[in-house]
């Protein structure tokens, strides 16, 4: 597939973004962006990536396929070429570690000096606790391996976020519209932990705009909230303005609410559903310094996203 930049020259670091148009990545993209560095977005439709985005000096568009057959990496081999940077975002189960180590082994042959890389919680939890957690660990543990083989400078910067505040708005968003609750599995006073895709963008953007030996290889947890089902429904009814409750159900009613309703795979679904200790357990105190700034608040994101609980 054909591919062409067009953004400005500069001496600046040019950071390559796969993974641009998600819940994080979007972020990442606008946050360097507004920094006025030089960005190149891979993305399966450069439409998409537009409207999202709109026109900017600094930004280069890349579309190309999925990833997955082998000619499938010829764009992103031949458009890498010349970055220093790469924030890396690989979602879906099929082939994921072949396909993040294959990625990486690009980006680091084309002279990719730091690659940040978004990782999981769950790979604090344990040696295979969970299979998110599996999969990330042999990622982490493969990624670090291939760059330090290097004779030139290469480092990963891991970033372990726990749960997104965003997955209200799919995990829980039917039942918060059509019946006024939030339901799980989980004890209604079990804190969990959460963080704001924002304020996960935010890190990995203070990452990349760092000179690379300040984060070296790094390894940073993401946390900014510790809260209950029951803490979440008090705030979610503050915002709203409605009497938003927490209903505790049975495991495998709910294993099969994400199977039946929100088409989850098996392995994922049972991840979730079986999630009911907290994960890594603790706010991430060191937030505020690699942000600069107070983490986002559970209520500050909701506020800003209310309009899509109105009920249908």
């Amino acid at each position: 597939m054909a591919w062409s930049y067009h953004h400005s020259r500069t001496n600046m670091d040019k950071v390559y973004v796969l993974g641009g148009t998600g819940n994080v990545g979007t972020h990442v993209v606008q946050q360097l962006l507004a920094k006025n560095i030089p960005t190149t977005i891979y993305v399966r439709s450069a439409s998409k990536a537009a409207k999202l985005f709109g026109a900017h000096q600094q930004l280069t568009t890349v579309e190309g396929p999925s990833f997955g057959e082998d000619d499938d990496f010829d764009t992103f081999k031949q458009s890498i070429q010349g970055h220093t940077r790469l924030f890396l975002l690989v979602a879906g189960m099929k082939d994921f570690v072949d396909v993040k180590v294959r990625l990486a082994t690009i980006a680091f042959d084309s002279g990719i000096k730091q690659m940040v890389d978004i990782s999981s919680q769950y790979v604090s939890t344990g040696w295979r606790t969970n299979t998110v957690g599996d999969m990330q660990r042999s990622c982490e543990e493969a990624v670090l391996q291939l760059a330090r083989s290097y004779k030139q400078q290469r480092y990963v910067v891991t970033l372990r976020p726990s749960g997104f505040f965003t997955n209200h708005l799919w995990l829980d968003l039917p039942t918060i519209q059509h019946n006024h609750t939030i339901q799980a599995a989980i004890d209604p006073d079990e804190r969990m932990p959460l963080i704001s895709v924002r304020d996960v963008a935010a890190a990995a953007t203070a990452v990349l705009a760092d000179p690379v030996e300040k984060h070296e290889f790094a390894v940073y947890e993401l946390t900014s909230a510790m809260l209950s089902a029951n803490e979440r429904a008090q705030i979610l009814s503050r915002v709203l303005q409605r009497s938003i409750t927490f209903q505790q159900i049975p495991i495998v009613d709910y294993y099969r609410y994400m199977v039946d309703s929100l088409h989850l795979p098996h392995l994922i679904a049972y991840g979730l559903a079986s999630d009911t200790h907290g994960g890594q357990g603790y706010v991430t105190s060191g937030l505020p310094i690699l942000l600069g700034r107070d983490p986002e608040t559970l209520e500050e994101w909701l506020e800003s996203v209310k309009d899509q609980f109105t009920p249908k």
